[in-house]
């Protein structure tokens, strides 16, 4: 976590060229991604991490 942003940081293996165009075809956003922003593919086996560390900050646990 960015301390000073409170922004989760995740690390994870950027995504192809076609699973990226596929995420701008059916962004909510209805946009390309922005320029300083990718797609990251989170590998099966980190949701449970991921998910132990959203529900870390909502609870204020540090």
């Amino acid at each position: 976590m960015d301390d000073s942003t409170e922004d989760l940081l995740i690390q994870g293996y950027q995504a192809d060229e076609e699973t990226t165009a596929t995420c701008d075809r059916f962004s909510p956003a209805q946009a390309p991604i922005p320029a300083g922003e990718t797609v990251i593919r989170i590998p099966k086996r980190m949701i449970p991490v991921i998910r132990k560390a959203c529900d870390e900050l909502d609870s204020g646990v540090r």
